[in-house]
């Protein structure tokens, strides 16, 4: 039984692919500003096509101090990634395959971006993380999932490094 749980795990381990990659190693690529160029459909939207219309000319930052995506502002996000089969994850996540999305690498980076919760029934308290948001990351441009509506960006400037908000 416990050689059954051990190869259970390397099969899991292997699936996710992850190769030590922090978000340190992606800051450069991926802080800066992001201006929306497509939105893909799922079946089910949240989301009026006026909301769609707005968030499709939108722009998007990055940042070590705040992250602004559409209507949302994150202070002091802490960002987490993982690496993980492209074609595995969309087909699991989204229900659409990685071409749909106009995805051509092997791999996607899934950042979750997690954001300090302190609650207000206790004075001192320490803070919680709570997930935020998550988006994707194919080593050009970033998708981030809103109501049902998938937003493909590309990079609005050059990004601005790891100093960004100072």
């Amino acid at each position: 039984m416990k050689s059954i749980n051990f190869v259970f795990l390397i099969l899991i381990y292997s699936a996710l692919d992850v190769q030590g990659q922090t978000f340190r190693d992606l800051e450069s690529k991926v802080f800066g500003r992001w201006s929306v160029t497509h939105n893909y459909y799922q079946q089910v939207l949240g989301l009026s096509e006026r909301q769609i219309n707005t968030y499709s000319r939108a722009q998007v930052l990055f940042s070590k101090d705040v992250t602004i995506i559409f209507d949302d502002t994150l202070y002091r996000p802490l960002y987490n990634v993982q690496k993980v089969a492209a074609s595995n994850y969309v087909s699991d996540n989204y229900g659409m395959t990685k071409q749909d999305l106009g995805i051509t690498s092997q791999y996607l980076y899934v950042i979750t971006i997690l954001t300090k919760s302190i609650p207000s029934s206790k004075r001192g308290s320490k803070p919680n993380f709570v997930l935020t948001d998550e988006i994707l990351y194919d080593g050009k441009r970033i998708y981030f999932d809103k109501d049902g509506v998938i937003f493909s960006m590309s990079s609005y400037r050059p990004p601005l490094g790891r100093n960004a908000g100072h």
